[in-house]
Formats: C-alpha cells, structure tokens, sequence
C-alpha cells in the first residue's frame, strides 16, 4: 500500500460533482495523488476544475453516462491505483423497487469490481462509500442497542422488492449492493482488497463554498432548516449520527493508505440528534434565536449507540465535534445573499 505521499499514483473517484466526493477528492490531491473523477454529464465538470484548480494538472474528469452498462468502467480504470466508490445510480422512477433501485446499485458495484479486477496490475483496493442504513434496523429505534460494524440492517430483499416506503427501498438498495461486494470478493479472491465505510447523516461546509441556497444537497439543506424560520417544531429524530464531511475524506483517504484496513467495514461518526443541534446553535448564533424550533431544552430523545471507535483506532481518525460542524456549516450558510 501507500507510503509517504501519493505521488505517481492515480486513483479513481466515482461522482465527483458530488459533496462527499468533492471533500474526498481534495484530500487525495493534497496528498499528492492524482484522481480521476467520473460523472454522468458535463454538467457541474466546470465548478470541479475550479474547486480544485491549485491541483489542475493532476486531475482529470471522465463522463461515464450509465453506471450499470455493461463494462461501464473498464476503460477509466487503466492505471488506476484504488477505486473510491461513492456514486449511486439514480432510481429512474419505474415504480418497481428491483428494477429501480436494487438492481442497478447492485450491478454498479459489481462493474466497478469486475473494472478492478481487469487492471489487477496496479490495483491496491478498492473503497465502498456505503451508509449507516446498511447497518442499522431502520424499521425501528432500538434504545440502548449499541450497532457496530458486525451489524447488517435486517430487511430482506423480498421486503425491499415488494415496500412501497421508497426511503426503505433506497436503504437496501445500499445494504444488498454491499452484499454483493463482499461476496463478489470472496467467490473471485482477486489479489487487490476492499474496504467499506459507513456514516449516518454527513454534515459540514460545502467544498468552494454555498452559491445558491436553492441548490444545496440534502444534509446541509436539514441543517439550513433549522436556522431559517422554516421549522416550528423539530423533526423526529430517526438517525443518531452524524460524520463531519472533512472527516469523511480523511476516512476515506485512510482507508486506502493503511495497510490494516483491507477487508474491514468502519462504522463511523459521533452521535446527533436534533435537540442537541437546536441548542447548540441557540447557543452559537442568539441572533437566530427567533428562527431556531426551541423543542426541550437540554433533553435527547431516546436512541442508540454507535461503535465507531476501530475507524479512530486503526485509520488514526478525531472525530470533529457537532459544534464545530454546526457552527461551520451554518456560517457558510449565512454568507449567501440571495438575489
């Protein structure tokens, strides 16, 4: 695996538009290597060259239109050194759950593998963005349980072919995408490893900063909520967690380069839930005050535990705090003038 830095290295980030991807890939080019991103249009290729324009010359953009065709990645692998998958494909609204969702994040999986499997040469390993709902039960809250990595959310793939819950359908289609990583790994044994990492909601600041509130992405729009008036009551927690973004690609980018994390998934992240974060920003913007939903001060809704101390341990991770977070993000936020 890597050593010092990533120099003369490439690697290879899936849905680089994208705001994980955007953090990820800016810790991979600091540290040296070069990344080829893959999107599925041109457009938002422009706004990447730009965030990362001090690192131009070792980054390159591929347009690969439909993730699930066959071979989809065969040729942007050549040379590649490690996969950090993070993209998904989007549910084309057939209203079929199989065809619309599990399906195809199943197969751009399995082509992303099959890719790497093709340029074994070079390829060290490859990194699954996955998500907490690939671990946790989402069909309840179970209050005192702590969930690890050894965890499996326990919707079958029939409960996900027939619910109509489309939030539900979307989490197996992450948990049984997963699957077939792994099982795919262990039937073809393929001499590079796999890695997989697993966050509740992911908040922080916005790579090149917000430009139109209108067109932010979904975590930062929940927190932009909460602080713009838009809220009378605070919304029902259901996941308890949450990963700073920065932190994020520092995972990411360790779970490459350290040589222990080959075959592991890593829980990641610190608690959340949404009385905490009101207080806090009660606390940090009083001129805000008037828009923040107050709930019950200073109380938490029952939930559970989350195990994520193996990602502090063997990727060398400090978790950033909510605070912090909040504080970033929200502020960034307030910047925006709107027209």
């Amino acid at each position: 695996m890597n050593s010092e830095t990533g120099d003369a290295k490439t690697v290879l980030v899936t849905g680089i538009t994208g705001y994980i991807a955007g953090h990820v890939t800016k810790s991979f080019l600091e540290r040296g290597y070069r990344v080829r991103g893959t999107t599925r249009s041109s457009h938002g290729v422009e706004a990447v060259k730009q965030r990362h324009r001090e690192h131009a010359e070792k980054l390159e953009i591929v347009i690969v239109p439909d993730m699930t065709s066959p071979h989809a990645f065969h040729e942007v692998v050549k040379g590649v050194s490690g996969i950090i998958h993070i993209a998904s494909p989007l549910p084309t609204g057939s209203g079929n759950n199989e065809e619309d969702l599990l399906l195809p994040t199943k197969q751009s999986i399995l082509n992303i593998l099959e890719a790497a499997k093709e340029q074994q040469a070079t390829m060290e390993r490859v990194v699954l963005t996955g998500s907490f709902v690939c671990v946790a039960d989402m069909s309840q809250v179970k209050v005192g349980y702590t969930y690890t990595d050894e965890d499996w959310n326990p919707i079958t793939y029939e409960e996900a072919k027939d619910t109509t819950n489309g939030a539900f359908a979307y989490f197996a289609a992450k948990k049984f995408g997963e699957v077939a990583a792994w099982e795919w790994m262990q039937t073809e044994n393929p001499s590079f490893s796999f890695t997989s990492i697993h966050s509740p909601w992911v908040f922080g600041p916005v790579l090149g900063g917000v430009k139109d509130l209108d067109q932010i992405n979904a975590t930062t729009g929940m927190i932009w909520n909460l602080v713009n008036g838009s809220l009378r009551e605070l919304p029902q927690d259901y996941i308890f967690g949450f990963t700073d973004v920065r932190d994020i690609a520092l995972i990411h980018l360790r779970a490459f380069e350290v040589e222990e994390a080959g075959g592991e998934r890593f829980l990641v992240g610190s608690h959340f839930d949404y009385q905490t974060a009101v207080d806090i920003l009660i606390t940090h913007f009083p001129g805000l005050q008037d828009k923040i939903p107050k709930g019950m001060p200073g109380t938490k809704s029952p939930s559970y535990n989350l195990s994520t101390e193996k990602a502090q341990s063997r990727l060398a991770i400090k978790y950033t705090s909510l605070a912090k977070t909040l504080q970033d993000t929200v502020s960034e936020l307030l910047q925006v003038q709107k027209p």
